[in-house]
């Protein structure tokens, strides 16, 4: 791919995407158990803007190692799925061990958040007075989000205190995502992107009813098709520029049937004028515009919220759960607007969470990066020696 390198410089205004999308969830978890009905009450949208962004990715990066590695080269995928699990996996089981050991806890706090601002006296009794103890694990809870799988089943997508079935709903799309580009490169775009949307949308109407999110792949498998219509509007820019404009209209399509159309097309076209503007031909005079807009979204402190992004949308609940049902025991906190008791929890929230975040994207994840690609290396080394 042509000037690559400033290609995926250009590409730091993701960063600050997927830190705002972050704090986007910490803050609306933030208002739910403030029990505010506010304008931030959904994390619903920042999830779909995640996987727009996933799927942007992934294609970008496929398209940008295309040579070195093939496609259709079983090595390729067995790399991918590697890089795929060491980037999430360490963290993710990590923060497994306290969702479960204090999964009777933590259920309890949620209980407890759910009956503001009217919560019976006894409730609150017994979250001062009662020691929780750990329940005997069910085998097969633990055997599906272990294995990612847990978003599959009804009963276990949204059984712990941490959003992982969206990490479910990842995994389930890293699995599908080669055949999806295969099946793209070898047939119509048009008619394979439409096939998936139709599929996402009949999967909605017959089986979300089942799921408390919806973690299970064919529900939301359009964003990720946006995504990836996207980066591959971005490898045809200058190559094709009519099939480029295809691609993008083709992605602005499958947003029509998601329930904040309004919102997602408004995402979809700010990606769009950030990858193709072109400053040496800016024949509508948004230079300035465009270059700050770079610049915000692409700074080092984006950088930085980009770094802890996963930690942050993974762990906040661990302290948000305990701090929201304590604060319960006090009238005036129950006194107070909703609004207030949701910008209490998180001015308290947030600082901690990102500090914690800090400490596990430095001495988890990236650890757990390196491990992955040490791995790799060592594994097809030896491939290559025998």
């Amino acid at each position: 791919m042509a000037n690559s390198s400033t290609n995926k410089d250009w590409f730091s205004f993701l960063d600050g995407l997927r830190g705002l999308a972050a704090a986007w969830v910490m803050l609306a978890h933030c208002v739910g158990f403030a029990a505010w009905d506010g304008p931030i009450k959904s994390a619903a949208l920042a999830v779909d803007i995640f996987m727009i962004i996933s799927g942007f990715l992934m294609a970008f990066h496929y398209r940008y190692r295309e040579k070195s590695q093939p496609w259709e080269s079983s090595q390729t995928w067995y790399k991918f799925y590697l890089r795929r699990f060491f980037r999430i996996a360490p963290l993710y089981y990590l923060l497994l061990i306290p969702s479960f050991i204090f999964k009777d806890y933590f259920d309890f706090c949620k209980e407890v958040v759910r009956q503001i601002p009217s919560i019976d006296p006894n409730l609150l009794n017994k979250l001062s007075t009662t020691t929780f103890n750990i329940q005997p694990l069910d085998p097969l809870e633990l055997f599906t989000h272990i294995t990612f799988t847990s978003g599959i089943f009804p009963r276990y997508e949204n059984s712990l205190i941490i959003p992982d079935w969206s990490l479910s709903l990842e995994m389930q799309f890293y699995i599908a995502f080669p055949f999806v580009m295969l099946l793209l490169r070898k047939f119509s775009y048009f008619w394979i992107a439409i096939f998936l949307a139709v599929v996402s949308f009949f999967a909605n109407e017959a089986i979300l009813s089942y799921y408390g999110q919806p973690s299970f792949l064919l529900l939301k498998i359009n964003f990720f098709v946006i995504g990836i219509l996207l980066a591959e509007a971005f490898f045809f820019r200058l190559r094709n520029p009519l099939t480029s404009a295809y691609l993008v209209s083709l992605a602005l399509v499958l947003t029509t049937y998601s329930r904040k159309a309004g919102f997602i097309i408004f995402i979809v076209v700010l990606i769009c004028a950030l990858i193709f503007y072109d400053k040496n031909n800016d024949s509508l005079r948004i230079s300035k515009l465009i270059t700050l807009v770079h610049q915000n979204l692409g700074s080092r402190l984006a950088k930085f919220s980009s770094d802890t992004s996963y930690a942050v949308y993974l762990f906040h609940m661990l302290l948000l759960a305990p701090l929201g049902a304590m604060l319960t025991q006090y009238e005036f906190y129950l006194s107070l607007p909703a609004i207030t008791r949701a910008t209490i929890l998180f001015t308290l929230v947030a600082p901690l969470t990102y500090f914690a975040a800090f400490l596990l994207f430095k001495y988890v994840e990236k650890p757990g990066i390196a491990l992955g690609r040490t791995l790799i290396a060592k594994i097809y080394r030896k491939q290559t020696l025998t």
